[in-house]
């Protein structure tokens, strides 16, 4: 999903990624920029 929104050119003016606690912390490139992984559990909808 990520590569086809970067890939596109899709107008996001702010993004975050959802994952499950484990996952939660890391880091996942976008664009030329990091986001961090929000625990989907304790995100904030």
């Amino acid at each position: 999903m990520r590569a086809l929104l970067a890939q596109r050119a899709f107008p996001v003016g702010d993004i975050r990624f959802l994952a499950s606690a484990r996952s939660a912390g890391t880091l996942l490139p976008w664009l030329d920029d990091e986001v961090v992984v929000e625990d989907t559990a304790i995100a904030d909808w």
